[in-house]
């Protein structure tokens, strides 16, 4: 990683749930504002609603408003997200030494769906949406087809939108990914249910491990634990 260039931006909206526990912003984090473009309330002073944005579709899109709006416009060596309740348990200290490492992505512990990933999905959200992202990864990335094929059938995914990647990556990642959530964006729509809307995210989540597969051989990935405050 590059030195004094990390930057972990944390995803914070007027709807969160109030938290009890207590985690001060380490070093290398920042929080952002995401949504900001549906309210004039201002929590941040980091919003996703500046420049070139899709912060109004943060009701669907989630914490991936703040991840575009990094990719157009953070200039950090090495780019990460998280979540004002899901937090990297990454000291200052380790994070030193991940920057004078080898290290290309960050991502958390996986997290296991005994069922596989694909049949999970098509349980606990939709089989029809799982199987529009599949056709979208194979119109526009057919490349990622086996890879996608492998994915879908293993019971560990690295979850929750959380990663640190060097900015080429993670600009690679965005231009790869974006276009997918687009597309199927486009044919699904939008749901009534104000969980289920949420596809996008729940999709993406996803489409990272399709990537980090797909490249298995180029990135060197240290996984990390991940803190989850109540």
């Amino acid at each position: 990683m590059g030195k004094n260039g990390t930057t972990v931006y944390v995803a914070k909206s007027i709807y969160d749930k109030k938290i009890t526990d207590d985690l001060p912003l380490r070093s290398y984090e920042k929080d952002i504002q995401v949504g900001a473009a549906l309210t004039e309330t201002k929590i941040c002073a980091l919003r996703d609603d500046a420049g070139e944005n899709i912060s109004d579709k943060n009701r669907q899109y989630c914490e991936l408003t703040a991840l575009y709006w990094l990719w157009k416009h953070s200039d950090d060596d090495f780019v990460g997200i998280s979540h004002y309740r899901r937090r990297f348990d990454i000291s200052d200290e380790v994070m030193d030494g991940l920057e004078k490492s080898n290290v290309d992505i960050v991502v958390t512990v996986p997290v296991m769906n005994t069922s596989g990933v694909g049949s999970q999905y098509c349980v606990t959200h939709s089989k029809t949406d799982w199987e529009i992202l599949r056709d979208e990864v194979h119109k526009l990335s057919p490349e990622y087809d086996e890879s996608f094929a492998f994915v879908e059938k293993q019971i560990y995914f690295h979850a929750y939108n959380m990663f640190i990647m060097r900015r080429d990556i993670l600009k690679e990642f965005c231009s790869w990914m974006f276009p997918i959530l687009f597309a199927s964006e486009n044919r699904i729509g939008e749901k009534s249910d104000t969980y289920q809307n949420r596809y996008p995210g729940f999709l993406s989540e996803r489409l990272l491990n399709v990537f980090l597969y797909k490249h298995k051989d180029r990135f060197n990935i240290f996984i990390a634990n991940k803190r989850y405050l109540s």
